[in-house]
């Protein structure tokens, strides 16, 4: 498969699905003050029929040549999200994802537990305050990734063109993630999960009938290429803090700083 590179001042596009105006505006401004250093564009879709749909509609408006998938529920607490997209694209990798792994078995990413699961994201905690979860932070970058959670992802417009999102299939909201990601990895594009990406998302996943739904569909897609492990349960640690600034702290371990930043496996 042909390494495309990004031009020097690469275009970035953020695709959006929100029926929140609140939630859009509050998203749009957040992105505004992280990418202003460069081109970039926020391409709204308020009617999705699913995410999936939804995407690939932002996708084909969008002008970029990498392209951001988000929810409308994040803050990013790293101030450099830019320059990392940027530098971390293209030559090396052709997605990335904050949090995912490198042996996906099941409908969940996480399930093959350590040492697969990688990444870390922090959510409100019911006592107030955060709470971070840690899946994997040994690294800053992670390579060889199959599948990353879908809470927020960029990619090369080279992969999407090859390989956008199944809205045939997935035409809800969930798995889209999954799929999308673990058949750009089946497709021989490169993936990544990006741990000093720092980000707050404000929602957790809903593991209802719909969910199992698509759950199905996902396996009945893929079974034939999933990986075989033990399934591992709760292979992630979970430190509260009070402040965002606590969050950056835990999210930031002191022995990167002693390492020159790279990619491990």
């Amino acid at each position: 498969m042909p390494r495309g590179g990004l031009s020097s001042y690469p275009m970035i596009s953020v695709v959006v699905c929100s029926v929140r105006p609140d939630r859009f505006a509050r998203v749009c401004a957040h992105y505004e003050s992280l990418l202003r250093s460069g081109p970039f564009e926020i391409v709204g879709i308020h009617d999705a029929e699913s995410l999936c749909e939804g995407y690939n509609r932002g996708a084909a408006r969008a002008k970029g040549e990498i392209l951001v998938f988000s929810h409308d529920d994040v803050e990013f607490l790293s101030t450099d999200l830019r320059s990392k997209v940027e530098s971390r694209l293209g030559p090396g990798l052709d997605l990335i994802g904050v949090a995912g792994t490198t042996l996906l078995i099941d409908d969940m990413w996480a399930s093959a537990g350590m040492p697969h699961v990688c990444g870390q994201v922090a959510h409100p905690w019911r006592g107030g305050g955060w709470e971070v979860g840690q899946w994997g932070t040994a690294a800053r970058v992670y390579t060889g990734v199959q599948a990353v959670d879908g809470l927020w992802f960029a990619a090369t417009r080279r992969l999407w063109e090859a390989s956008p999102f199944d809205e045939g299939t997935f035409d809800g909201f969930h798995l889209y993630d999954l799929d999308f990601s673990y058949s750009a990895w089946k497709a021989g594009f490169r993936l990544g999960v990006c741990a000093d990406i720092a980000v707050i998302h404000e929602s957790e996943g809903r593991f209802d009938d719909v969910w199992r739904g698509h759950a199905e569909k996902f396996r009945a897609k893929h079974s034939a290429t999933l990986g075989s492990a033990r399934k591992r349960v709760g292979d992630v640690s979970v430190v509260a803090v009070r402040t965002k600034a606590e969050a950056l702290e835990v999210m930031t371990p002191p022995h990167w700083s002693a390492w020159k930043a790279g990619a491990r496996r």
